[in-house]
């Protein structure tokens, strides 16, 4: 009987012990490409998107924030879905799909190099992140060019915010950073259409 209880307790104690040990579960996330579809079925022209080029602190499956001081915040269980870069590349070229008529975009690589897009769109992400306070920020220095490069259509450095509707929240801080691509994309397809348009 005392056997018996004894190992009862035991048995008791390695479940609530293992309990505790638990982690929390993991969360994962994803940028939401914009909504809407094209006017027009006919592609008169195709955009190339990237390479895209990312900080290595900030392409990692974990969320990264900015702290005070410089200090970088690795958010263990708030996570991308994918990488970081191809989770953006992923959403700019949706949206601009979205926003060009009759422009298609594609992702680098494009079809393995049997594709040849009449534009690249290439970029550097200085920033993509959040600060303490939950304002995103976008910043990017990019260039759109011809594919044969004879042509600039584009070459600038862009900043874009969105403030967080909760600064604790993850969920939250995804959705401003989303606003934020959302911005830049608008600007690459408005400078892209007003050059088309000449």
């Amino acid at each position: 009987m005392i056997k018996a209880r004894l190992l009862l307790s035991a048995m008791f104690c390695a479940v609530l012990l293992s309990a505790c040990g638990s982690s929390p579960p993991v969360r994962f996330y994803t940028l939401e490409p914009m909504q809407g579809a094209r006017s027009s079925a006919d592609v008169a022209s195709t955009i190339g998107v990237g390479p895209l080029r990312f900080p290595d602190y900030l392409n990692r499956p974990q969320i990264v924030s900015s702290g005070e001081n410089g200090k970088v915040v690795v958010a263990e269980f708030d996570r991308w879905a994918d990488a970081a870069a191809s989770t953006f590349q992923r959403a700019l070229t949706a949206n601009l799909n979205s926003l060009l008529d009759d422009t298609m975009a594609i992702e680098f690589p494009f079809g393995g190099g049997l594709l040849h897009p009449d534009y690249r769109l290439v970029a550097q992400v200085n920033q993509f992140s959040t600060d303490i306070a939950g304002l995103a920020t976008l910043d990017i220095s990019w260039v759109m060019v011809t594919a044969d490069d004879a042509e600039f259509i584009s070459s600038r450095r862009s900043v874009f915010t969105a403030p967080a509707a909760s600064d604790s929240s993850y969920a939250s801080r995804v959705a401003a950073m989303n606003e934020t691509l959302r911005a830049y994309s608008r600007q690459v397809a408005q400078l892209f259409q007003a050059a088309a348009d000449q």
